[in-house]
């Protein structure tokens, strides 16, 4: 029998020590994030669902960007394929999940995190890519899988806030990532 992987947590401490290594990192690798749509007030009463499109690793981080404007302290759960999970599984420590794309036993662990988060408190905010694959942004027809309403189910009460993600390089020679918030959905 596999041992169960270690449990998912958000830890303050682990995050800002990987982040005073990251980000300056992620600067060099990137030219700048440019965020536009930013909303002027979100419910603080809820969790907050970011539903966005997934281009590339780092679409999680530039996320947290996001987040840092809208709700700086709260945790930041960002869901994952259990393959890259287990490729990257200190990741686990900065609140990312296994959503079990390759296992209804994990999709299942996964709904009871997010109901035991939602029970404990209404102060964090998830990221789920409902592409489930990595996709160019201008890859046409859009594809989503299934199950964006049962995670809404489960964090009900919920602001969702759809953004979208773009890489350009422009003059530059890193690219940019250029991300559109849409209106904040109160459901």
């Amino acid at each position: 029998m596999p041992a169960r992987p270690p449990r998912t947590r958000w830890s303050p401490s682990v995050v800002a020590l990987f982040e005073l290594l990251f980000r300056p990192w992620m600067r060099r690798r990137l030219s700048g994030v440019y965020i536009a749509g930013l909303p002027r007030a979100v419910p603080d009463d809820r969790p907050i669902l970011f539903i966005a499109n997934h281009l590339g690793w780092w679409d999680g981080f530039v996320l947290r960007e996001v987040q840092r404007r809208i709700r700086p302290r709260a945790p930041l759960f960002i869901t994952m394929t259990g393959e890259n999970l287990r490729k990257f599984s200190g990741l686990r420590f900065m609140g990312s999940i296994d959503v079990g794309r390759d296992s209804p036993a994990e999709l299942r662990r996964a709904l009871r995190f997010f109901d035991e988060q939602r029970q404990a408190s209404a102060d964090f905010t998830t990221v789920l890519f409902p592409q489930g694959a990595l996709w160019p942004a201008r890859r046409r027809p859009v594809g989503f899988r299934r199950g964006i309403t049962t995670f809404i189910r489960v964090l009900s009460p919920v602001t969702v806030i759809p953004v979208a993600i773009d890489y350009e390089m422009f003059d530059r020679p890193t690219p940019g990532a250029f991300l559109s918030v849409g209106e904040p959905i109160v459901i």
